[in-house]
């Protein structure tokens, strides 16, 4: 009996510490704006970090205690161990990096709203999780109703949205373009550069590229559709995936 008891407190324990740290945090860690999300999957803590200059890590933790650890590779492929616990519901990081113990604290933020310390303070970007998913384009048109893309029109061409960060678009995109433009001799795969994805107040979606642009498109939902609209109007329709 004492040793059910005990099972039992530990499980309680394990449940309780589970439901405080997963969520999404917002704060400095070694670069400025950085979101950290931690999530339970398969019995496991993930870390997932989004850096200011839009590069996304996925990371195993290990829970010690009331602590995830979890490794991170630098620049001179060195391994920098963090150590996550919380405080107040944030979540508090720390490591040690050239000799000196260093200390930041992130702050927790909510799916769909995000908390101001400061008016002043630029509004802080985060992951819609309705956005999550495959979506595949139906079409996109002109304000006049005309479509704008008849080329691409009904190709059923998809864009995934990952919920670390990152979007996948259709290869085929790429290659019907090139093919179009009489080039498909040069396309690779592998040409195809990285996109990240974030979401900022105002239903606004920063689509960006490391080391190349970003664009912003205001998105809405309409049943099983997701629309998004350029800055010149133009509205691109898109239905979830049903195998998604």
């Amino acid at each position: 009996m004492k040793y059910i008891l005990s099972l039992l407190l530990f499980l309680i324990c394990i449940n309780l510490f589970s439901q405080e740290i997963e969520g999404k945090y917002f704060g400095t860690f070694l670069d400025p704006d950085n979101i950290v999300s931690i999530e339970l999957i398969n019995g496991r803590y993930t870390a997932t970090i989004i850096t200011s200059s839009n590069t996304s890590f996925v990371l195993d933790c290990e829970q010690v205690g009331e602590a995830l650890l979890f490794n991170m590779v630098l620049n001179d492929d060195s391994e920098l161990e963090v150590k996550a616990i919380l405080k107040n519901k944030d979540l508090e990081l720390s490591f040690l990096l050239e000799g000196r113990n260093y200390t930041t604290l992130l702050n927790r933020i909510g799916i769909q709203t995000i908390p101001e310390i400061n008016k002043d303070e630029k509004e802080k970007p985060f992951l819609d999780p309705k956005i999550i998913g495959k979506w595949i384009i139906l079409g996109s048109y002109f304000p006049s109703g005309e479509i704008a893309d008849p080329t691409s029109f009904k190709k059923n061409y998809y864009k995934v949205f990952t919920k670390d960060g990152r979007v996948i678009i259709d290869s085929r995109m790429f290659r019907d373009a090139l093919a179009k433009d009489g080039l498909p001799s040069t396309f690779s795969y592998s040409d195809i550069p990285d996109f990240n994805w974030r979401v900022m107040a105002d239903n606004i979606l920063v689509t960006s590229s490391p080391g190349l642009s970003s664009y912003e498109e205001q998105y809405s939902f309409q049943g099983d559709s997701l629309i998004l609209t350029t800055d010149r109007g133009i509205k691109k329709y898109y239905i979830r995936d049903k195998k998604d």
